[in-house]
């Protein structure tokens, strides 16, 4: 598997947006190809969108002499054309702003649809970071997609020579409280069979990249909880999409929906990588659920 260097920023000509495109730059370490894509509404003049974006590419192309910068303003439906630039092979990044409320903004809500429909990789990038984080975090759940998600987390975390930690977080959801006490071996065989999801996806990731050697972080939490307080430092945040003739809410799923809705890091949605099958890749559910 190849390290993405492409990517594809939307641009709106905002502060915001400027903030994002450092980042996707930053990101690419002076190599690659960047492009800067906005998309125009009715009213509003490509002659000039052009000619702004034009200063952006050269300020970008000054700050990072070995990357390509590129621009391009069009009329078109925003969602569709920013999917169509990234295509499969190319990372799309989405400027979002910082929030701390619990409603999600028209801006989250836009990213949200797009990374669920997104061929490739998509980022959605706070317009105010936090503390530099000092790792990549990654959430799995033994499927496809989470091992793509570990997979690429590897590389990203290679790229910003910092570690890797993989998380899995376990919970029933009908809710521990209303259930009785499980006997203490119970419990003990379903901390083994999720350890074991963990482990498959971290030893999937040894395999193909040896000199990574991820942290195993398994949490007795709802994913989304498990995620995103290992998250609160990390540089980037990795998750799975989901794929195949499912809704569209269902693409990201759950865990992955509420993340980006409260997203304070960068935070990567990817979906599954054309790799061979692991010997067990079902759901950590499933594989639960057979316990005994």
């Amino acid at each position: 598997m190849s390290t993405i260097d492409d990517a594809v920023v939307g641009w709106n000509g905002t502060p915001p947006a400027r903030f994002v495109a450092d980042w996707a730059a930053d990101r690419q370490g002076g190599h690659g190809r960047l492009l800067l894509q906005q998309v125009l509404r009715r009213h509003e003049d490509a002659g000039a969108a052009r000619a702004a974006i034009a200063e952006e590419v050269a300020r970008l192309g000054r700050a990072h002499p070995g990357l390509h910068v590129s621009a391009t303003a069009e009329h078109g439906d925003a969602e569709a054309t920013l999917r169509h630039a990234a295509g499969r092979s190319r990372m799309l990044v989405l400027g979002v702003r910082a929030r701390t409320d619990s409603a999600p903004s028209a801006g989250r809500a836009f990213a949200i649809r797009v990374a669920a429909l997104a061929q490739g990789p998509v980022v959605v990038v706070p317009d105010r970071a936090p503390t530099p984080g000092d790792r990549v975090v990654v959430g799995v759940d033994g499927t496809e997609s989470s091992i793509a998600a570990a997979l690429i987390a590897a590389e990203e975390a290679e790229r910003l020579g910092q570690p890797l930690e993989i998380v899995h977080g376990w919970w029933d959801s009908a809710g521990w409280d209303a259930l009785p006490p499980y006997e203490p071996r119970t419990i003990h065989v379903l901390e083994a069979a999720h350890r074991a999801v963990l482990d498959e996806c971290a030893d999937e990731v040894v395999r193909r990249l040896p000199s990574c050697r991820p942290v195993r972080t398994l949490v007795h939490a709802p994913a989304d909880e498990a995620v995103a307080e290992a998250g609160r430092s990390a540089s980037l945040v990795v998750l799975g999409r989901h794929a195949g003739m499912i809704a569209v809410p269902a693409l990201l799923g759950t865990a992955a929906r509420s993340l980006l809705r409260h997203a304070a890091v960068p935070t990567m949605v990817v979906g599954p990588l054309r790799v061979p099958r692991l010997r067990d890749a079902r759901p950590a559910r499933e594989r639960v659920d057979s316990v005994g």
